[in-house]
């Protein structure tokens, strides 16, 4: 019994070993590129033209850009709108709200998203922001 404890104990430790490595061949690769958001030229593109936010920071794993906006009580905030890759490698937009007054809420989590059609775009977009009490656009 003792013996597959170990054992157990020992293939997580691996896994989170392997798990972590490959994390950083990710994040090698994507900053070799010019970094991750370079992977959506329509997204990037469409979230600073369309919706006037500013890039904030790219790990190569996930991207996020910000924009100063209001929640429906009328207090100022920012909305954070990026992607980033779950544990499968695959992206998955995300929104997220932060406010001194209400904290940190995060919008609904969007995947399968087509980062090339814009008509997608701002549906997904509406639909993550709607969890969250703002103004947007």
């Amino acid at each position: 019994m003792t013996w597959v404890i170990i054992i157990i104990i020992i293939g997580i430790v691996l896994f989170i070993a392997v798990n972590a490595k490959n994390k950083k061949e990710v994040e090698r690769y994507y900053n070799s590129k010019g970094g991750f958001k370079n992977s959506f030229p329509t997204f990037t593109n469409h979230l600073e033209n369309v919706y006037g936010m500013n890039f904030e920071n790219d790990t190569g794993r996930s991207f996020v850009y910000s924009k100063k906006v209001y929640d429906t009580s009328g207090n100022d905030g920012t909305l954070f709108v990026g992607v980033k890759l779950n544990m499968a490698g695959e992206p998955i937009m995300f929104t997220k709200f932060q406010s001194k007054y209400k904290g940190n809420i995060s919008g609904m989590d969007i995947s399968r998203l087509d980062y090339n059609n814009v008509q997608a775009i701002d549906k997904c977009i509406q639909i993550s922001v709607d969890e969250v009490p703002v103004d947007f656009p």
